[in-house]
């Protein structure tokens, strides 16, 4: 299926060939969770590439857990780490 993904994201119109693929492999509902998948990675990759973020960007440093909440997921605010991306990004 590496014909599927590529038309998705390189090409946006799948050719005939390509999109029999996926239903050679899955029935309607899976194909269409491929395509979903394949998408909303695009989507991150576009979205990712126009603030400039990079896998290799410098990362802050993790501040030692003082909540007592050890072992537990940390909540992120995930709007202001955006804006801070943006900031440093644009400043």
């Amino acid at each position: 299926m590496p014909a599927y993904t590529d038309a998705m994201t390189h090409d946006v119109q799948v050719p005939p060939d390509a999109f029999d693929a996926p239903s050679a492999h899955f029935d309607a509902k899976r194909a269409v969770d491929l395509a979903a998948t394949i998408a909303a990675h695009s989507t991150v990759s576009c979205f990712l590439e126009a603030l400039q973020i990079r896998s290799d960007d410098a990362r802050p440093a993790r501040r030692p857990d003082t909540s007592g909440s050890a072992g537990k997921a940390p909540e992120r605010d995930l709007a202001a780490g955006v804006r801070s991306g943006i900031r440093t990004q644009f400043d």
